[in-house]
């Protein structure tokens, strides 16, 4: 079959696609040397902008409520809500003069049971003082280290800081309260 007409099975080849995409054979045997129109424009580099409108929830990674450990008065705050702040950075001061005076009176009761310790240890190596007496002012002397280690925490709480890195929400707090 191939010898007939030479283009034979290039025909048959050319009305199967025809026939596949649904154009008559007739219109693509008329088009032959038609020019097919085609639409130009000029290319042209500019910014391409995409969005996507979308309404959805956002949750953070780490979320915290800052409240403080011990009581008083907030006395300054060091934040505006929604200001990015650093992990340690000051967020609110309380009034911490009560604080400072309890460390102070500590330290004051500390040096007085070094001072007593120190000569309560000496009578007791000459045998002056009985083991009792030496034992309570080592007691004395530990019971007031205590007092001024709890008196310096308490101070430190007095200043809160912000425990992770991030962006300040809401307060529902003032200064005063």
């Amino acid at each position: 079959m191939a010898s007939r007409g030479g283009g034979g099975i290039a025909r048959w080849g050319l009305v199967a696609v025809v026939i596949a995409f649904g154009c008559p054979v007739a219109a693509v045997e008329d088009n032959k040397g038609a020019a097919v129109p085609v639409e130009a424009a000029k290319v042209i580099a500019a910014p391409l902008s995409e969005q996507a409108t979308a309404v959805g929830t956002l949750l953070s990674n780490e979320a915290v409520t800052v409240s403080s450990e011990i009581p008083g008065r907030l006395s300054e705050i060091h934040f505006q809500e929604g200001q990015p702040v650093e992990k340690g950075a000051a967020l609110f001061t309380l009034d911490d003069s009560v604080y400072r005076a309890q460390l102070v009176d500590a330290d004051a009761k500390l040096k007085l049971a070094e001072q007593t310790h120190k000569r309560t240890s000496a009578l007791f190596t000459n045998k002056y003082a009985t083991a009792q007496s030496a034992d309570e002012s080592a007691s004395n002397l530990a019971v007031s280290t205590a007092a001024v280690e709890l008196a310096r925490v308490q101070l430190e709480k007095a200043h809160i800081v912000a425990p992770f890195s991030g962006i300040v929400g809401l307060r529902h707090v003032s200064v005063g309260e």
